[in-house]
């Protein structure tokens, strides 16, 4: 076990329930603060209105309990449940304090996205830079000093470094994991969505699929030793779900 604990997080969007490819992402997570002795955090994105012009809060709310439903369905446990518009008042005393009551990310940096636009599947940071800045502070308010995602959000790096900078917070070690793909070299993330498509974890609950089998066939398909951990180390360059 190592010496220095690592806490991680699963950030989820509530603008859908997750599927096997956001289960894949959450199960290292978890992993990994385990090996170590850390926390492992589940913190909803419930507050950006570029995402939740076309959800209900009663919509959010089922989500947010799904999730936690497949999760626990899983055998994962998580440490801490957070939504960020809850946090939203810690974080902005934060934020002025380190702005010394003058910055305003959002006003400097950021556009605000109207409900016509429309989504490409493709995330190229900076899109929105507020969100990043929100995610350094809330992250550091949770001291999260393990970040672990697909490769698709690696472009947001650079942006999360700078705002570190800016406040002079340590930047936590990034790994980027290579995305669960389909036998077509698709991405889970790109052809199937959590706001539309197949492979939710829910579906697979309600289908009456028992646990031990989806994990088994998506150690098959995500980690190099399958009868080994979730761990970093153990992930395939390319893991793919066979149909």
């Amino acid at each position: 076990m190592s010496i220095y604990a690592n806490n991680t997080r699963f950030n989820p969007t509530l603008n859908g329930t997750i599927h096997i490819g956001h289960l894949y992402m959450a199960l290292v997570n978890e992993a990994e603060a385990r090996v170590s002795g850390g926390k492992f955090i589940v913190r909803f994105e419930d507050n950006q209105k570029e995402w939740f012009y076309c959800n209900t809060q009663q919509q959010m709310d089922h989500y947010a309990d799904t999730i936690l439903e497949d999760l626990e369905w899983a055998g994962i446990k998580v440490d801490k449940i957070e939504f960020q518009s809850l946090l939203e008042p810690e974080y902005k005393r934060l934020l002025n304090h380190l702005n010394g009551g003058g910055l305003k990310v959002r006003e400097r940096f950021a556009f605000d996205l109207q409900p016509d636009v429309t989504f490409t599947n493709a995330v190229a940071y900076p899109y929105a830079p507020h969100l990043t800045a929100e995610k350094v502070l809330l992250d550091y308010m949770d001291v999260i000093n393990l970040l672990i995602r697909g490769e698709d959000l690696l472009t947001e790096y650079s942006l999360y470094n700078y705002f570190c900078d800016l406040w002079g917070i340590r930047t936590p070690k990034h790994v980027y994991l290579p995305r669960l793909r389909l036998p077509d070299g698709s991405e889970m993330q790109t052809e199937i969505s959590k706001t539309s498509g197949n492979f939710k974890v829910e579906g697979y609950r309600k289908a009456g699929m028992k646990p031990d089998k989806l994990l088994a066939k998506m150690r098959e398909a995500c980690l190099i030793d399958p009868d080994g951990e979730w761990l970093i180390k153990n992930i395939k360059r390319s893991p793919e779900w066979k149909l």
